[in-house]
């Protein structure tokens, strides 16, 4: 199976950091191979270099199988965009998933992440109607950055299929 999740499903991190990465997996009893991908260079395709998680034949007979670990995220990629993450599983008698093939017994999930240059904006939600308009405060964290100009964006994601985001530089 497959679920997109690029629209309504996102995070921030920033780039140079480790971040500690759960996934919950399939049917009780059963041992299951997860990867991650991370579309660093935004181009669509998920490379070899862009596999930022694995974690093969693991089980926990009684509870779902529970896959635990981390994901640094590398200095010098883009910022400020929404890059697709996707994270496949699979029954571990089967292979491992590849970034783009079918699983027999898993699936795939799609979702986003923004790079941050250490900017974090906090996640704030809304609700405007149909050609509505409104004004959120937002505030910086700058804390632990040093002195100088940094540049972010604010990602505005949205229900309408054909605009899911929208960008909008800050400084």
């Amino acid at each position: 199976g497959y679920k997109d999740y690029t629209t309504t499903q996102n995070t921030t991190v920033t780039a140079g950091k480790t971040y500690n990465f759960y996934v919950r997996t399939g049917a009780e009893g059963y041992n299951e191979n997860v990867r991650a991908w991370i579309d660093f260079n935004n181009n669509g395709i998920f490379e070899s270099n862009e596999k930022v998680y694995e974690s093969l034949n693991v089980s926990n007979y009684g509870t779902n199988v529970n896959h635990a670990g981390t994901i640094t995220i590398p200095n010098n990629i883009l910022i400020g965009k929404a890059l697709c993450m996707r994270v496949g599983s699979e029954f571990a008698a089967n292979s491992a998933p590849e970034a783009c093939n079918n699983v027999q017994y898993g699936q795939f999930e799609d979702y986003s992440v923004i790079v941050s240059n250490g900017i974090i904006i906090p996640t704030m939600s809304d609700t405007l109607v149909t050609m509505g308009t409104d004004v959120m405060s937002v505030k910086f964290n700058a804390t632990g950055l040093n002195k100088g100009k940094y540049f972010s964006n604010i990602i505005m994601t949205s229900s309408d299929p054909l605009h899911g985001y929208d960008t909008i530089p800050c400084t």
